[in-house]
């Protein structure tokens, strides 16, 4: 099940971008909870750099090594996604036209990540990823990061504190061919979403 799309208040028509993400509803929520218990979901660490405050850009790689949540940034190729992820939660037909979704819950309740693929190409469009509040601030700007193909600069950290602190409901974004969202969902998560600017 796919969300119907951003608040049409934050966005026109002609930048409108629906996400891919959706949180399953508690029963389902139940549900992933029997099939793998609290017990075993992983345990993200806190990542500290030298400056408390301040993220280290030069940890990111290009292609993620799948320390903390990796973060794809468009452009790379389908088979990476699912060399890291494995078989995907959910496939829905694209909302653009010619495009794949996939969605994975990699820790339920918490983070999930959700992938728009050319059908034709294999090639990712948009990337995307949402956060309950549990997940540190600082995982969250290093999965950023890897998602804009690790060119996260002071603005779009300072809108994902703004989002995160509660002090803003969502922060827009451009970086080169790039364009991006940063807001609060339904569910009061963290969603980011970072797509081709052709794309829509």
């Amino acid at each position: 099940m796919f969300l119907t799309g951003l608040l049409p208040i934050l966005l026109s028509s002609e930048n409108y971008a629906p996400p891919i993400l959706c949180f399953p509803s508690e029963e389902s929520q139940l549900i992933a909870a029997t099939i793998i218990p609290d017990f075993s979901i992983p345990v993200v660490p806190k990542i500290t750099s030298p400056h408390d405050s301040k993220i280290d850009l030069d940890q990111c790689n290009q292609v993620p090594t799948g320390e903390g949540i990796p973060g794809f940034r468009p452009g790379v190729d389908k088979s990476q996604v699912f060399q890291m992820f494995g078989t995907p939660t959910g496939t829905e037909i694209g909302y653009w036209p010619n495009t794949q979704a996939i969605f994975y819950h990699l820790i339920p309740n918490r983070v999930s990540v959700g992938f728009l693929f050319d059908q034709k190409s294999g090639k990712l469009r948009q990337t995307e990823a949402a956060f309950s509040q549990q997940v540190d601030l600082q995982t969250i700007l290093i999965t950023l990061n890897s998602m804009s193909g690790c060119r996260l600069n002071s603005s779009i950290e300072a809108g994902l504190k703004s989002v995160h602190n509660r002090q803003r409901q969502s922060y827009l974004f451009v970086i080169d061919s790039l364009e991006g969202i940063i807001e609060r969902d339904q569910f009061d998560r963290i969603y980011i979403g970072i797509w081709e600017s052709d794309l829509h």
